[in-house]
């Protein structure tokens, strides 16, 4: 699986998505969902001490994705939430700390703002109900949590 969007070339650590789990729904088999650990909301290792590649603890790492064509196409739905997206700092030690803000996650909503983490190692899976993506809808009812 390729996932391009929100990767944005610049340092470590942002879209730096890995260790997949995959759901196929069992009742639409184009539609797939895939959680991995993903860095997308992360700040980029320039912000703060260029010597300490640090986390946010307040954005998420645990990223979705969906295909409703087999996995010929995916995408990352966007929803808004608490990220480090903007912490893109400059080569040298100089810059600030990052400060988190609300805006477009590309990882899994309502866990900063409730003061829980979702930090990655997502599992998904397709339940009753599950629909696929048309017109109207954006896309297929699966459930994805953390580990």
């Amino acid at each position: 699986m390729l996932v391009s969007n929100g990767a944005s070339g610049l340092p470590f650590s942002a879209n730096a998505a890995n260790e997949p789990a995959v759901a196929i729904d069992p009742i639409h088999p184009n539609v797939i969902a895939v959680g991995a650990n993903d860095s997308i909301d992360q700040p980029l290792c320039n912000a703060g001490d260029d010597h300490d590649c640090g986390p946010s603890f307040k954005a998420g790492t645990s990223g979705i994705y969906f295909s409703s064509n087999a996995g010929a196409s995916w995408t990352q739905p966007t929803y808004t939430g608490i990220t480090a997206r903007s912490c893109t700092g400059v080569p040298g030690d100089s810059d600030p700390d990052c400060v988190e803000a609300v805006g477009p996650i590309g990882t899994l909503p309502n866990y900063g703002e409730v003061g829980m983490r979702d930090d990655g190692d997502p599992g998904v899976a397709f339940g009753r109900g599950a629909t696929p993506p048309t017109a109207t809808s954006p896309g297929p009812t699966a459930r994805a949590c953390t580990t």
